[in-house]
């Protein structure tokens, strides 16, 4: 049973895929011109070169709040698209594409590079410790949040669109990112799209962003 459980919530992980044969995925270049045009219109990457590989994940399901996968599940395929900073050597902006579609569906910025002003350190010791922290009233920095992540669809993605709402979601934290706080949100658009917006808290900075839907 608990071999069963560990495999469960062994979500989500990215290996190469190696596989011969004929496949229906779009290639290495178009995920890339995909990737890179999706991370220059969520954060304003000016690139024209990124590191591609193609990944796989398994399916996943939701119960009870918690992400699962099942042991037979099917691998679906994605190519991940990553822009180094030059000087780091590390991806500070990364893209996942549908390998069959094409589709660009998540833009990420690397937590690493926010740097928090003295006011927003000042912010964050309110929050007290990450023991207390269940206890806290963070409603009111929450919708600091949500109404960010408004102003970031707007500026982003709704120029051939329009919002029609903001629904709250998630609200994470732990010791390896404490005292800042993750804050998500589904935007929902006139079209029909839904964008999934993660926000940090206390500088307010996006750090993904997600077409639902479009994932593999």
């Amino acid at each position: 049973m608990m071999r069963k459980l560990s495999i469960l919530l062994a979500v989500l992980f990215c290996v190469p895929i190696l596989s011969a044969g004929k496949t229906n995925n779009v290639g290495y270049d178009k995920a890339e011109q995909a990737g890179l045009a999706f991370l220059r219109t969520a954060f304003g990457v000016e690139r024209t070169e990124a590191k591609v590989k193609r990944c796989a994940s398994f399916n996943e399901v939701t119960i009870d709040g918690k992400k699962m996968v099942h042991e037979c599940s099917t691998l679906v395929n994605f190519y991940h698209v990553a822009v180094f900073d030059p000087e780091a050597n590390y991806p500070y902006y990364t893209a996942e594409v549908n390998a069959l579609t094409g589709v660009a569906y998540r833009a990420q910025y690397a937590r690493r590079y926010i740097q928090l002003s003295a006011e927003q350190q000042n912010k964050a010791k309110t929050l007290g410790t990450l023991d207390s922290f269940a206890d806290y009233d963070f409603s009111q920095y929450k919708q600091e949040a949500v109404d960010a992540a408004y102003r970031y669809i707007q500026d982003h993605f709704a120029s051939d669109d329009n919002i029609l709402r903001v629904l709250p979601d998630e609200v994470e934290t732990n010791s390896d990112i404490f005292p800042m706080v993750d804050v998500d949100s589904l935007v929902l658009m006139k079209s029909g799209t839904v964008y999934k917006v993660k926000v940090c808290w206390p500088s307010l900075t996006v750090i993904e962003v997600c077409i639902l839907g479009e994932n593999p």
